[in-house]
């Protein structure tokens, strides 16, 4: 009842059973708080529209920035020492370029607002279920109810996924596309295939993989789930995550289109449909290999600890499997983009 999302609803069966004063007043005050909100925001956008532009124009903090930037590169030189030696220049130059890109581009954030609201949804419509499956007829084996209770422990990374999956479908498909005319740039530099498809890999995987692991220790630390869960629960976020990317950035290169001029028109084309498609049904795949040996165990009666390394090494190996073998068969095509 405190909740201003129930206000309009409850307002409306208040005013079917005949309570007009209370129907209307929850009525009144949902639509007063709604344009509230609305004037708000309206304003507050266009506030900061208008001082946006002016400290572009002016930039009276460059000098500063460059300062401090220089100081932050000298106090963290063993850092980025570390990082150059797991991580070649090249690569490394590539990754900085392309999350500076995703951070100024404010479509990368749009897309994330839907999923990340569903899941939200999701998340509290888990927790308030106790994690316990409908009991339906009350007809089930007890061996099935219980593997049933065993995958609603891991709802959750159902949950991460599919947060996670509309921004590696935007960062892998349309890794190379995004370049555009400027893609020529990439192919001047002295640079391979391999270290070209490995940089914009961890475009793809490294932003996905922090979202979708934020995500599932929120619900998991929310729902006291074990260490032991916890941990099988992020390896197989982490393994599906990097064969969606492999699966997307394939696909992203077979179908790069650097010929755009609409942002919004990138991905036009049967490659882009394909690909969503391939990694949807991967996806489904993956859990189901991944969490298809646990239930088998719990059925049976066995540990959830041998179910979930059969899960680890089943489904890792496909998760692997689908990470190198796409990218190994576009390689050669890296070479002649934009030249077809």
């Amino acid at each position: 009842p405190v909740s201003p999302l129930a206000w309009a609803g409850r307002s409306l069966v208040a005013i079917g059973e005949g309570q007009w004063l209370a129907g209307m007043a929850l009525a009144l005050v949902t639509m007063g708080l709604t344009g509230g909100v609305f004037a708000l925001s309206l304003v507050t956008a266009e506030r900061l529209y208008y001082s946006g532009w002016a400290r572009v124009q002016i930039s009276p903090r460059s000098k500063r920035v460059t300062h401090a930037s220089r100081r932050a590169g000298a106090s963290s030189g063993g850092f980025s020492a570390l990082v150059g030696r797991l991580i070649p220049q090249p690569v490394a130059g590539i990754v900085t370029k392309d999350l500076l890109m995703l951070r100024r581009d404010l479509r990368n954030m749009s897309q994330l607002v839907t999923p990340l609201i569903l899941g939200v949804v999701y998340a509290l419509m888990l927790l308030r279920s106790g994690g316990e499956p409908p009991p339906g007829r009350g007809e089930a084996p007890p061996e099935f109810m219980e593997a049933m209770r065993s995958l609603l422990v891991y709802a959750n990374v159902g949950i991460s996924l599919f947060v996670s999956w509309s921004l590696i479908s935007r960062l892998g498909a349309m890794g190379f596309s995004q370049e555009g005319k400027n893609y020529w740039m990439l192919k001047t530099a002295p640079l391979n295939a391999r270290q070209l498809l490995g940089a914009k890999y961890l475009v793809a995987f490294a932003p996905t993989l922090l979202l979708g692991w934020g995500f599932l220790l929120v619900i998991s630390l929310v729902q006291r789930s074990s260490l032991g869960t916890m941990v099988f629960s992020m390896a197989v976020v982490a393994l599906t995550i990097a064969g969606t990317a492999g699966l997307n950035l394939a696909f992203g290169v077979a179908g790069a289109n650097f010929d755009w001029e609409d942002p919004r028109r990138i991905s036009q084309g049967s490659m882009g449909c394909l690909g969503a498609l391939a990694s949807m049904v991967y996806l489904m795949l993956s859990l189901a290999l991944f969490f298809g040996p646990l239930l088998l165990v719990r059925t049976l009666g066995g540990p959830a600890a041998l179910g979930q390394v059969l899960g680890l090494v089943i489904g890792g190996a496909a998760s692997l499997a689908a990470t190198v073998v796409p990218l190994w068969l576009v390689r050669k095509r890296v070479p002649r983009l934009a030249e077809e």
